[in-house]
């Protein structure tokens, strides 16, 4: 049974704020982003993290998780924008994005229709996708992250760290 699988190799947190925090596992780099509204400075500390972290990856061999806590406030104007401009940085490593959200109910669905609009809008470079579930996207990432070469033990690992990271850093 899956929940009884031992994860041996956890993520490595690299940030941890009340609002913000960002983990490596193997070439994956999860963004949490909490209930908290993170201020711009929070933001751009943990945004320079990801990329970092992407960097010492290389180039399109990183999967890139951003996950929401169901009432997570959406950053401000000034915040969006800092976020666009790293965009093309994140980009460079990525061989695949992810977002999830597991909020319930009509809100929760109304923020990840926006979100797929705004990736379908953006034309990214690499597969980029918005998940209501860590089983959802465990095995789309799962089917990503096979051509990158990254070493893992099917779905059921990567959906064992998804549900660490839920867990860890609050999510």
């Amino acid at each position: 049974m899956i929940d009884e699988m031992p994860l041996v190799d956890p993520p490595r947190i690299v940030f941890d704020e009340p609002s913000a925090a960002v983990a490596v596992w193997r070439q994956m780099i999860f963004s949490v982003w909490r209930e908290e509204h993170a201020s711009r400075e929070v933001s751009a500390r943990s945004t320079q993290q990801v990329i970092e972290a992407g960097k010492a990856m290389g180039a399109k061999k990183a999967a890139f998780v951003v996950m929401l806590h169901p009432n997570v406030v959406p950053p401000d104007a000034a915040t969006r924008e800092d976020m666009a401009r790293a965009a093309p940085k994140i980009a460079a490593f990525s061989a695949c994005s992810a977002t999830i959200h597991t909020g319930k109910g009509f809100h929760s669905s109304v923020v990840r229709g926006v979100m797929t609009a705004f990736k379908l809008a953006s034309r990214s470079s690499h597969p980029d996708k918005v998940f209501s579930s860590d089983l959802e996207a465990s095995h789309w990432l799962a089917s990503q992250m096979k051509p990158t070469g990254m070493s893992f033990e099917g779905d059921a690992q990567i959906l064992e760290v998804l549900r660490w990271v839920h867990e860890n850093l609050k999510v």
